[in-house]
C-alpha cells in the first residue's frame, strides 16, 4: 500500500514536471523561433551588404559586439521589469520611479558602452595588425547606430514585458529571445545608416563627446539610487562582454576572405551568436526570478528545479540550432548567395549547438549564484555576462565546426 502511494506520488510529480516544463518549452520555443527569424533577417542584411564590410575594413570586428550590446542592455532591462512584475512592484506601463530609473540607466549605458566599443574596435585592429577605418569613424558608427537602434528596442522591451505579463505569459520565457532578436534586426540597419552620417563625422563626434561629458556630470551629481545601482551592477560586466564580443568579431575578421567569398555564411552569424545568448537569457532570467522569490537557494550544487530548467534548455538548443542552419540555407538559395551543402550546415550547427547548450546551462547557473553571493542583482549581471561569453563561444564553436567539416 505504501509502495503504491509512493509510486502514485512519483507519477504525479513526473506529470507535474512535464506539464510545467512543457509550458516553458512552448513559450520558449515560440520566442526562440521568432528570435531566430529576426536574427536571420539581420544575417540576410549582413550577407547582402557584404560589399560595405569589404569597403570599411575593421567594421566587422565591431558588428558582433554592437549587436550583442543592444541585447545585453535591453534584455537585462526586460529581466528587471519581469522581476518587478512578479513581485508586484509594477503592474502596467506607467510613469514610476522603477520604470523611469530603468530607462535612464539603459540609455546612459547605451551611450557610454557604444563609445567604448568604437575605441575598443580600433585598438583591437591595431594590436592584431588588421586594417581598419579611423577611430572617429568607428565611434560615430557605434554611438549613432546604438542610439538609433535603442529608440526602437527600448519601446519594444517595455511593450513586450508588460503585455506578456498581462496576458498570462511569463516574461522570463519570452523577453530575452525577442529583445535580442529585435536587437539583431534593428542594429545592423542602424549601423549602416550611421555609416551614411560619416560625411558629418567631425561635428557628430564633437557632439557625442559633449553629450557624454554632460551626461556623466549629471549622473554623478544627482546619483539617483535605482539608476546608480543598475549602472554600478552592469557597467563592468558590459565592458567584459564587449571585450568578449569584440573577440568574436576578431575571429570572423581573421577569416573574412572566406566569409566574403561564401557570403551566405554571413547569414549564420547573427542568429548563431544570439542563439546561445537567447538560451542563456531564458535560463538566467528564470533563475534570477527564482532566486528573488526564494524558490532557488544559491548553492554550489544545482537544485532539482534548476536541473529541470537545464533539461528544457538542452531540448530547446537541440531544436533551435539545426533549424537555424536550415533557414540560413533556404535564405541563401532564395538570394542566390554562395553557401555550403545543407547536410554539412546542419552538421556544423548541431556540433556547435550541443556544446553551447551544455555550457550555457552551467554558466548561467553559477553566474546567477555568484552575483547573488557578491550582493549584485543577477537581473543586471547575468544576461550581459552570458551573452558576451556565448558570442565568443558561439563564434568559436561555429568556426571550429565549419573548419572541422572543411567549409571554412
Amino acid at each position: 500500500m505504501i509502495k503504491e502511494k509512493k509510486a502514485a506520488i512519483s507519477l504525479a510529480e513526473r506529470l507535474e514536471f512535464i506539464s510545467q516544463r512543457a509550458a516553458v518549452f512552448r513559450q520558449g520555443i515560440l520566442s526562440l523561433i521568432l528570435a531566430s527569424l529576426g536574427s536571420l533577417l539581420g544575417g540576410i542584411y549582413l550577407g547582402t551588404y557584404s560589399d560595405i564590410i569589404e569597403f570599411l575594413p575593421g567594421l566587422i570586428i565591431m558588428v558582433p559586439a554592437a549587436i550583442g550590446m543592444r541585447g545585453n542592455i535591453f534584455a537585462s532591462l526586460g529581466s528587471r521589469l519581469s522581476t518587478s512584475l512578479h513581485v508586484g512592484e509594477i503592474s502596467r506601463l506607467e510613469r514610476s520611479p522603477i520604470i523611469t530609473g530603468n530607462i535612464t540607466a539603459s540609455i546612459f549605458l547605451t551611450l557610454t558602452v557604444s563609445f567604448f566599443l568604437g575605441i575598443l574596435s580600433r585598438v583591437t585592429a591595431l594590436l592584431f595588425g588588421f586594417a581598419s577605418i579611423p577611430l572617429v569613424d568607428l565611434v560615430v558608427i557605434s554611438v549613432m547606430g546604438g542610439l538609433l537602434s535603442s529608440v526602437f528596442i527600448l519601446g519594444f522591451t517595455l511593450l513586450v514585458s508588460i503585455q506578456s505579463f498581462s496576458r498570462g505569459w511569463d516574461p522570463d520565457n519570452v523577453t530575452a529571445p525577442l529583445i535580442t532578436s529585435v536587437g539583431d534586426l534593428i542594429t545592423l540597419p542602424c549601423l549602416f545608416v550611421a555609416v551614411e552620417l560619416l560625411v558629418w563625422k567631425t561635428f557628430i563626434f564633437a557632439g557625442i563627446v559633449f553629450v557624454c561629458v554632460i551626461s556623466g556630470f549629471l549622473f554623478f551629481k544627482r546619483k539617483p539610487v535605482l539608476t546608480t545601482k543598475i549602472v554600478k551592477d552592469s557597467f563592468f560586466i558590459l565592458m567584459v562582454s564587449a571585450l568578449l564580443s569584440t573577440g568574436s568579431g576578431l575571429l570572423i575578421n581573421s577569416r573574412i576572405d572566406q566569409f566574403l567569398l561564401m557570403s551566405g555564411l554571413l547569414i549564420l552569424v547573427p542568429p548563431f551568436l544570439e542563439g546561445g545568448g537567447a538560451l542563456g537569457g531564458i535560463l538566467s532570467s528564470r533563475l534570477s526570478t527564482s532566486i528573488h522569490l526564494g524558490m532557488i537557494s544559491p548553492t554550489v550544487k544545482p537544485s532539482r528545479e534548476a536541473l529541470e530548467d537545464f533539461s528544457v534548455v538542452a531540448l530547446l538548443g537541440i531544436t533551435l540550432f539545426p533549424a537555424i542552419g536550415v533557414l540560413a540555407y533556404l535564405a541563401s538559395v532564395v538570394l542566390h548567395l554562395e553557401f555550403p551543402s545543407l547536410y554539412l550546415v546542419i552538421q556544423a550547427c548541431m556540433y556547435a549547438g550541443l556544446l553551447i547548450a551544455i555550457v550555457v546551462s552551467f554558466l548561467s547557473y553559477y553566474a546567477a549564484i555568484a552575483s547573488t553571493r557578491f550582493g549584485l542583482d543577477p537581473d543586471s549581471v547575468v544576461i550581459p555576462m552570458i551573452s558576451g561569453f556565448m558570442d565568443f563561444l558561439g563564434t568559436n564553436s561555429l568556426l571550429f565546426a565549419l573548419i572541422f567539416l572543411g567549409i571554412a
